[in-house]
């Protein structure tokens, strides 16, 4: 057991239990080339006191890890990015629809990465921009970005692990089912076409619950809400489609453009965890934007 805190840039764990700083660093994630620096570098310590491997550590004892340089390049762009939450340890912003994650090869200097380093710079903090998941560049909403490199191993095993929880909207084609639909088909790229995914039997294990929200008669669309129990590419449009609710604007999957919005109707909404520093709960939502909420009028 231990517990964390960010002190002067340091990480500091608080021991509860007899155990050793390896188990420690293994419970934290690092990798071995990570413990191996953190020794032969000098950069864990007991109490003040330099520490080798395996060394014993007693409940009470104050262990304290001191961060590596960051080498970071990345370009800043001046572009407004809408904060959601921030501390010490998180940047939780709402990505507007059309904008790239990260460079593509192609544009290198518009993306949503390029938009928090300038934050970063605007606000004088000194930590390198690290997003934890993407997001397609037609989907808008949560996205998260780690602020301190020690603590990234620990978070990208939460949300391996799912215990970062995030939930989508999506408007679909078609009457949606009132009663919520569970969907566990595996998941495999298509042979024929190299951009998209389809249901195969020999494919990834995949798991969506989708929920009606609500159906709009009128235009035959319907609001739901998608959690997701994996993480295969383009789960979501997979899933929906091949069970006949392709998402609206979402031509390659079966949901045709058309001259309502000029992207896909899928949004980030919420994310929920357990926050490893404040030691709480903690739950983000992102409302349903305007041009989506068009689509159900």
């Amino acid at each position: 057991m231990m517990k964390l805190k960010i002190e002067a840039g340091a990480l500091q764990v608080t021991i509860q239990e007899s155990t050793d700083s390896d188990k420690i660093m293994e419970q934290l994630h690092f990798s071995r080339k990570t413990r191996y620096l953190c020794y032969s570098q000098k950069h864990i310590y007991r109490n003040q006191q330099p520490l080798s491997q395996k060394s014993m550590l007693e409940s009470g004892d104050l262990l304290t890890i001191i961060p590596f340089e960051n080498d970071e390049q990345i370009a800043a762009w001046d572009h407004p990015v809408k904060i959601l939450y921030e501390d010490e340890l998180l940047l939780i912003v709402n990505k507007e629809a059309g904008m790239l994650v990260h460079s593509d090869g192609n544009n290198t200097n518009h993306t949503l990465c390029n938009c928090v380093r300038h934050y970063f710079d605007q606000t004088k903090q000194q930590v390198p921009v690290h997003p934890l998941h993407r997001l397609d560049v037609e989907t808008s909403g949560i996205l998260l970005f780690c602020k301190y490199p020690l603590l990234q191993p620990l978070l990208d095993h939460m949300m391996e692990n799912k215990e970062i929880r995030r939930s989508y909207l999506a408007v679909v084609r078609g009457c949606f089912p009132q009663k919520a639909q569970i969907y566990a088909d595996p998941i495999g790229r298509d042979r024929h076409d190299a951009r998209r995914m389809i249901l195969h039997p020999k494919g990834k294990s995949a798991w969506t619950k989708a929920v009606l929200l609500r159906y709009c008669k009128k235009k035959d669309r319907s609001l739901i809400r998608c959690t997701l129990g994996s993480g295969r590419t383009h789960q979501i449009r997979v899933h929906l489609s091949g069970h006949g609710y392709p998402l609206v604007n979402d031509p390659l999957y079966g949901g045709h453009r058309g001259n309502t919005i000029g992207r896909m109707a899928l949004h980030s909404a919420q994310v929920s965890f357990y926050h490893p520093l404040l030691q709480q709960s903690v739950e983000i939502n992102c409302p349903l934007p305007d041009d989506l909420e068009k689509l159900m009028r």
